[in-house]
């Protein structure tokens, strides 16, 4: 007699399938299969919490980017496209690796002449090109360029945004990952090259499958639906690089949020909130970062907290986060990657003075009474909750 089995409802590609068994000799074949189809397609689909193999490093690499560069940053058009661009890099292996790009100016900002005289790139790769490459996965991913390529204050400003985005991937895994590189930029049509430090960011499709959630795509969201103590986390990081550039809950006129993407698993679930453009910031404190005359501050590099008073009860919980990372911010802002000895100094005296603030209850205490957006917390909740991590 056969043996019966009941439907099985699975998942395969997104696609929800159900299959029914009515033997044994089916079952066999049919986990035999499913072995062999997950091995295929698991190399053509990040997995749930991998990182890419481009993010899975932390060493500087090399590579070599010819597009028309003259002439786009003359035109300066935003995302018109450019398909005769190349990229080339050496691989694990040793191999040369060329692949044809379309590469287009992106940015706000840093798109102004006045503020960037080369403004950050989109670079996009076709599926046949990128196969059994580094972008593999990877159809669209920002580069964010040095600024202004002949100065060195650039060049600090460069690396520093990019250790903003390492010291929050230090905090938590629920951050966009980076990878800094050493670019060699050719000119197609003039034959000039020049070389300058740049850094990847994560493509938000990687990042949504790495932590199991999709984007959530709004103009804009209640406080009261952002994870709690997430957003506190989030809250102090931007308190810790001097970030007041940012929103959780809108985006004006653009999609929500401002200078951050929202992730959840339904429209209707809690949602966690990822910054991104740190450049606007007390520690990297660029040329063309001017303070905030709305909350009326003195200087970039003047804090303040714009956290919610709603989750003010994980303020002690993720204090102590910090400080258990310490030792680990200032070993990676220490670290020799390229940055002017006084940039240097000038980043960890700055972290220094976060750490100071944090671990001062009464000043820790009054700063986020005063500045904390939406319902003021109760002063006693607020005092008992930065004094719990004593």
């Amino acid at each position: 007699m056969l043996a019966e089995y009941p439907g099985r409802v699975i998942r395969f590609a997104n696609r929800r399938v159900s299959i029914t068994f009515t033997g044994d000799s089916q079952m066999r074949i049919f986990i035999q299969l499913w072995i062999v189809a997950l091995a295929v397609f698991s190399t053509h689909v990040l997995a749930e919490g991998k990182i890419s193999p481009l993010f899975a490093s932390d060493d500087v690499m090399s590579m070599t980017l010819a597009a028309p560069f003259a002439q786009m940053v003359k035109q300066r058009k935003k995302d018109e496209e450019y398909d005769t661009a190349r990229l080339t890099y050496t691989d694990e292996q040793g191999d040369t690796v060329t692949l044809p790009v379309t590469v287009s100016l992106r940015g706000n900002s840093r798109l102004d002449y006045g503020t960037c005289a080369f403004p950050p790139l989109k670079l996009q790769f076709d599926k046949k090109d990128r196969k059994g490459t580094y972008f593999e996965h990877t159809k669209k991913i920002k580069l964010v360029t040095q600024c202004r390529p002949r100065l060195n204050s650039s060049r600090d400003d460069l690396l520093s945004e990019y250790q903003a985005y390492r010291m929050l991937n230090t905090l938590t895994d629920q951050s966009y990952r980076v990878r800094l590189l050493e670019v060699t930029y050719v000119d197609q049509k003039k034959g000039k090259s020049k070389q300058n430090f740049a850094f990847l960011i994560e493509p938000t499709k990687h990042l949504a499958k790495r932590v199991g959630l999709k984007k959530l795509e709004v103009s804009s969201i209640p406080p009261s639906q952002l994870l709690g103590q997430e957003m506190n986390l989030v809250s102090l990081y931007q308190l810790l690089v001097g970030n007041t550039d940012w929103s959780a809950s809108r985006g004006g006129s653009e999609e929500c949020c401002h200078n951050g993407k929202l992730f959840s698993s339904a429209p209707e679930a809690a949602a966690l909130y990822v910054p991104y453009d740190l450049d606007m910031t007390g520690f990297v404190e660029p040329s063309y970062a001017i303070p905030s005359e709305k909350m009326n501050l003195a200087s970039v590099r003047d804090r303040r907290y714009r956290g919610y008073c709603q989750n003010n009860e994980y303020i002690a919980e993720n204090i102590s986060g910090f400080n258990e990372r310490r030792d680990e911010i200032v070993q990676l802002v220490s670290t020799d990657i390229g940055l002017s000895n006084r940039q240097v100094k000038n980043n960890l005296k700055y972290i220094n003075s976060f750490y100071r603030l944090i671990n001062d209850e009464d000043r820790l205490t009054k700063h986020v009474e005063r500045f904390c957006l939406g319902r003021k917390a109760n002063q006693a909740e607020l005092v008992a909750s930065v004094a719990a991590q004593r």
